[in-house]
């Protein structure tokens, strides 16, 4: 063979065993690492609906403080708004015992995240009648001591057997029998109305009149707007039985 012939086959061979590197594939048939390209960030999860729990001020930042710092420098309130228990808000992000929360006007702002519901696996309900709660769903476990009145506004958050459990009152729940629940879409609507009436009636607030002929307005079919609009013209809230007329104060010995 000549040297020529020789150093052309070599040149060949040379040649192919690069272009066999080039293209050869990982065992698994995938690009190899090197080839492949960076991997893009995680995507933020979808900002999650919840429920606010409970009567609450919306914060211009996650802390207590009555000013905050503006962009000018000057001091400004560090309040927003304030919001009711059954509204509807986006969160778009935690922060240690905060929140960050866009409302239903598309404000947005901080509150504490313990004032919050997932929308997700709660329903709402309200009951007609004062009824009893269970420390436990069994009817063994019966609270004497405590009841939820009626037009209450309830976040069920679980279910077992004839019993739900409800949060009734900011972080508070209890057990109650599923047959006293009512779910209602406008009874609903009602009794995120009543709450913010007893709320306003409480403070001494005259919008709770203004709420009140806004129920009727809106919700004059209701069930429990009628038996709410009863019980303020008689003087008492629902399921509470007015004194009969001419009754007077009980002897301080009691009745015999």
């Amino acid at each position: 063979m000549t040297r020529s012939l020789l150093l052309f086959l070599l040149a060949f061979a040379v040649a192919a065993c690069t272009k066999d590197e080039a293209v050869a594939p990982t065992p698994d048939n995938r690009p190899s690492p090197a080839a492949t390209a960076p991997a893009a960030p995680v995507p933020a999860g979808e900002p999650e609906q919840a429920l606010v729990t409970a009567v609450t001020s919306l914060k211009r930042e996650p802390n207590d403080a009555a000013k905050v710092d503006a962009a000018d420098g000057k001091k400004v309130s560090n309040w927003v708004a304030t919001l009711y228990r059954g509204e509807q808000v986006t969160v778009l992000k935690v922060q240690d015992d905060w929140a960050a929360i866009k409302a239903s006007d598309e404000s947005t702002g901080w509150m504490k995240k313990t004032d919050l519901l997932p929308n997700e696996g709660t329903s709402l309900a309200t009951v007609f009648e004062t009824v009893k709660t269970f420390n436990r769903p069994d009817l063994l476990a019966l609270n004497a001591a405590r009841t939820i009145e009626s037009g209450t506004l309830l976040f069920v958050v679980k279910t077992k057997d004839q019993f739900s459990e409800v949060n009734f009152q900011g972080k508070a729940t209890a057990w109650v029998l599923s047959e006293k629940l009512n779910m209602d879409v406008n009874e609903i609507a009602a009794a995120k109305l009543v709450n913010k009436i007893r709320w306003l009636k409480a403070k001494k607030d005259p919008a709770a009149d203004q709420f009140l002929e806004l129920a009727r307005s809106q919700f004059g079919g209701s069930r429990l707007v009628t038996m709410f609009d009863e019980a303020a013209k008689a003087g008492t809230e629902p399921g509470e039985a007015a004194a009969p007329e001419g009754a007077g104060t009980a002897p301080a010995g009691g009745a015999n």
